[in-house]
């Protein structure tokens, strides 16, 4: 794991990194929840890139120069090897934040009560209180939301970086075929503001691709429309098909595609995982009041975006109908012409 290197400083970076928690913080109690946590970073990550993370902080590199390192042990690396190892000490940082936020968050129920053999018990100092429900509430969703910021941070340095073993992640790559292939195209549609968010949202925005945009738009046009999307922005010159395409990307796929993609995450996704201000509500009475306004929230809002989107698709089959028509072959008709014997016309 990216703790306890040596086997005696890993409460010592967990409270360098978190810094709200106690001083004495033993890193054996948290082992087992950082462990699990791993998974939920790398569900998103892949576990490719947390792997090279994890060889370089176990590696002679990481905080080149170490410490512990005498100058007669040194070699003089190139200075673009030296660039790499501070890139993935950075890399490291990041994936060691996220990762001991959302331990945290598994770690803290069971800080607040003691277990025994006759069941659990909570206790407080003498000028100690227990939190109340609603503060607790609020205290473990901070920490679950930072450990979310973490990874948001995480995710967006991976792209900044453009390193290369997340550039060929499977997750990474899964992007290739989407018609909304990344972060930046899905805010022009729904300012969504969240790499975290997105990479959770592909297997649903390929469900809503395949199912409704594919079959109006026929699986043979499809290579023809990822093909002339790649040429925008480049210097490449675009012909009046291509262009056309592009037009019926941008003016009536993308944008119900993406509403019906939110509709479907409200649907399937529990709200805690959702972007901080997406589903807003503030706490009023109790958390269980907190949580029922939230719930009636979201399906107003899973009604509006599925409302909007069955429009987006009505007018995007309108359009495909439009150019499925102006493409139809021009057949010869011979000219009406008049004869004396026939009133009318005859062809």
């Amino acid at each position: 794991m990216l703790f306890n290197k040596i086997g005696l400083e890993g409460g010592t970076e967990l409270r360098e990194l978190l810094g709200f928690i106690d001083s004495s913080t033993n890193f054996d109690k948290w082992k087992t929840w950082i462990e699990l946590s791993v998974r939920q970073v790398t569900a998103l990550t892949g576990k490719a890139v947390y792997k090279l993370a994890d060889d370089h902080y176990n590696s002679d590199h990481y905080h080149f120069p170490s410490p512990e390192a005498t100058p007669t042990e040194l070699t003089t690396p190139k200075a673009s090897e030296i660039k790499a190892w501070k890139e993935l000490d950075v890399l490291t940082t990041k994936f060691q934040l996220a990762n001991a936020l959302f331990a945290y968050v598994r770690l803290l129920p069971s800080l607040d009560a003691g277990h025994s053999n006759s069941g659990r018990k909570k206790t407080a100092g003498e000028k100690e209180r227990s939190l109340t429900a609603v503060e607790a509430y609020k205290d473990e969703n901070n920490i679950l939301n930072l450990g979310y910021e973490a990874l948001e941070d995480l995710l967006s340095y991976l792209e900044e970086t453009a390193i290369q073993t997340w550039l060929d992640s499977d997750i990474r790559k899964s992007t290739a075929n989407l018609l909304v292939p990344n972060l930046d195209t899905f805010n022009q549609y729904f300012r969504l503001n969240s790499a975290r968010m997105f990479y959770t949202l592909i297997p649903m925005m390929q469900d809503v691709q395949r199912k409704e945009i594919v079959p109006v738009i026929t699986s043979a046009r499809l290579p023809l429309l990822m093909e002339a999307l790649k040429k925008v922005g480049t210097v490449e010159t675009l012909t009046i098909e291509e262009k056309a395409l592009i037009s019926l990307a941008t003016e009536f796929i993308r944008n119900p595609m993406v509403l019906a993609t939110m509709a479907m995450a409200l649907e399937r996704l529990p709200i805690e995982i959702l972007p901080e201000g997406l589903v807003q509500v503030s706490i009023v009475g109790t958390v269980k009041e907190k949580q029922v306004a939230a719930n009636e929230t979201r399906i107003q809002m899973i009604a509006s975006l599925r409302k909007d989107a069955e429009k987006g698709f009505k007018a995007l089959q309108e359009q495909i109908a439009v150019m499925d028509g102006a493409l139809v072959q021009e057949r010869y008709v011979e000219a009406p012409t008049a004869k004396d014997t026939i009133k009318g016309f005859r062809f």
